[in-house]
């Protein structure tokens, strides 16, 4: 999604409780906002925000008390993983794992996820992907069939992401030498590093899983070895 002169946002609302998680890429271009808001006519809000352009904003609003905390660093110009953790009391924010500002706030409207850019110029805020807790407590991925052209061996299979605490990712692989897997294919095994499988297909399942409703991980990729 890459936002321009405009304002996006869920048509449903939540009260505090909720963790709100995305990468987004500030241009730096003045009013880019993504957070908790509703439309930004009523002073309500918790984001992060470019405000006029001169640094990267931790902002909260409850109508009635606002704290706005430049968050030192260089934050435009390069996708980063942002986090607001929205409790009854406060809201904490969170750039890549490390927590940012936090503000004393007591937010008591219910508000919504929302990216804005004020001014449609061409500085796009740009979103990868953004999510609200709760998480579900397992998830499942399966890849498509990956064919190496002739038997072969498959020497590695990776991933790269992160897993906090109370989460874990499992990567299992399984193996064959028909297009389509069937009874001659191998059960998945997990493996996250060195293998050594001689096949000509391959497909690989992620397993999510997290005993935190407010914590989830992340897979950036997985990376497959094939020795020739």
């Amino acid at each position: 999604m890459k936002v321009d002169g405009a304002l996006v946002g869920t048509s449903a609302q939540y009260a505090a409780g909720r963790s709100l998680e995305f990468i987004a890429t500030f241009s730096g271009a003045p009013f880019q906002h993504t957070g908790f808001a509703v439309t930004f006519g009523e002073g309500l809000w918790a984001m992060f925000s470019s405000n006029s352009g001169d640094a990267l904003y931790a902002r909260t609003n409850n109508a009635s008390a606002a704290t706005n905390t430049a968050i030192p660093g260089s934050w435009f110009g390069a996708p980063h993983r942002f986090r607001l953790d929205w409790t009854a009391a406060r809201v904490d924010y969170f750039i890549d794992g490390t927590q940012v500002a936090s503000h004393a706030i007591a937010i008591g409207a219910t508000m919504r996820p929302v990216a804005s850019d004020y001014d449609g110029d061409g500085n796009r805020l740009p979103i990868d992907w953004m999510r609200l807790s709760p998480y579900a407590s397992t998830s499942t991925y399966l890849s498509a069939i990956f064919d190496a052209a002739a038997v072969t061996n498959w020497n590695s299979a990776a991933w790269t992401g992160t897993a906090p605490a109370g989460t874990t990712v499992e990567l299992a692989v399984r193996t064959g030498n028909s297009a389509a897997p069937d009874a001659s294919w191998s059960a998945f095994t997990v493996v996250n590093g060195a293998m050594d499988v001689t096949a000509q297909y391959l497909q690989y399942r992620v397993r999510l899983t997290t005993t935190a409703v407010g914590q989830t991980p992340a897979v950036n990729d997985v990376t497959l070895g094939l020795k020739r």
